[in-house]
């Protein structure tokens, strides 16, 4: 089991990978949407974004 601090490290490498793949329009067309409504345009990232949408949920709210 991955420690706190190994969770958020991986969760942040996760997102800086995911930030760097977007293109702005791309980030400003997700707004804050949830999966349900919008999805990213890299089909083999889609299932990745939705588990990482939920883990931030769970955690800030």
């Amino acid at each position: 089991m991955l420690t706190s601090r190994e969770q958020d490290r991986r969760a942040g490498a996760r997102l800086r990978a995911f930030i760097r793949t977007q293109s702005a329009a791309s980030n400003r067309s997700k707004a804050d949407q949830d999966p349900s409504t919008w999805l990213p345009h890299a089909a083999g990232y889609r299932c990745q974004y939705a588990t990482d949408w939920v883990a931030d949920k769970i955690r800030w709210g």
